[in-house]
């Protein structure tokens, strides 16, 4: 009798401890707090392994970092050499516009605004090109953020600091989109391109008498003498330097030719743009 009771106990404890090792299918994987169940998939029905793929797509998904670029001021931050106006010598003083190429300098310290000849600024060089993508969707949120309107069905939006163009619709929904976008070529450090929204003036089709040795092509007038405008071309309408991507300009947005005439001819007058 104590024989059986015996056998029967450890027959009992070997079943206890098989049943309690894990076998393959019924492991739990825990990634980023998301828990999936690993199940063989012949035994599954059509709703559960779509259940189950869904799943494993939420896990994969959140594996992968979303980048978010923000569209950042591409001011131009300049250092007083000397005292001047009240300003003490090596204030931080940013740079809102130019004259005379580089001779005399908008400034703004201390939210007041002031007129100072080159001699008493050192500008920095030109900083390298953001590299980083902003998909159509941020620039649209980014749009409606500043709450940008246009009186025509177009806009236009320049990053600095990504040297990037982007040509915006509106359509008859009131719903916008990017549906054109160029890198550019803004003002140097020395030579800023303006920034704010401003509406197309007017358009001409050479920046400069035609004939002049350095020129450029299909012109819009963003304010003064600010242009958006092909790379620079020579007298004889042939480009002349194809520099896009970087700072390289006398303060207007050159843009490649084949852009610059699209512009020039879909764009109206009147048109938003809105420079960062």
């Amino acid at each position: 009798m104590i024989n059986k009771i015996m056998i029967l106990l450890f027959i009992s404890m070997y079943v206890l401890v098989f049943n309690s090792q894990p076998v393959r299918g019924d492991l739990l994987e825990k990634k980023d707090n998301v828990k999936v169940e690993v199940v063989k998939t012949s035994s599954l029905t059509l709703e559960q392994k779509q259940k189950q793929s869904n799943m494993e797509k939420n896990v994969s998904t959140s594996m992968v970092p979303k980048a978010t670029p923000k569209i950042t001021s591409g001011a131009v931050y300049a250092k007083t050499t000397s005292a001047v106006y009240g300003i003490p010598k090596s204030s931080i003083v940013e740079i809102l516009s130019d004259r005379g190429n580089g001779k005399y300098y908008y400034i703004k310290y201390k939210g007041k605004t002031f007129y100072l000849t080159k001699g008493y600024l050192s500008v920095p060089p030109n900083p390298k090109t953001d590299k980083s993508i902003m998909t159509n969707e941020q620039v649209i949120a980014y749009i409606k953020s500043r709450k940008v309107t246009s009186k025509t069905d177009f806009m236009i939006f320049t990053d600095i600091n990504r040297q990037k163009t982007y040509f915006i619709q509106k359509y008859s929904s009131g719903a916008y989109k990017v549906f054109k976008t160029t890198l550019s070529a803004t003002g140097n450090n020395v030579t800023p391109t303006i920034r704010g929204q401003f509406t197309i003036q007017s358009k001409r089709l050479h920046l400069n008498k035609k004939g002049s040795e350095i020129n450029a092509m299909y012109a819009m007038q963003i304010t003064g003498a600010y242009y958006y405008h092909s790379v620079l071309t020579n007298k004889f309408d042939k480009i002349s330097d194809n520099t896009v991507g970087r700072r390289a300009s006398h303060g207007c947005i050159r843009n490649p030719m084949d852009v610059a005439k699209w512009a020039y001819q879909t764009i109206p007058i009147g048109t938003t743009v809105l420079i960062v």
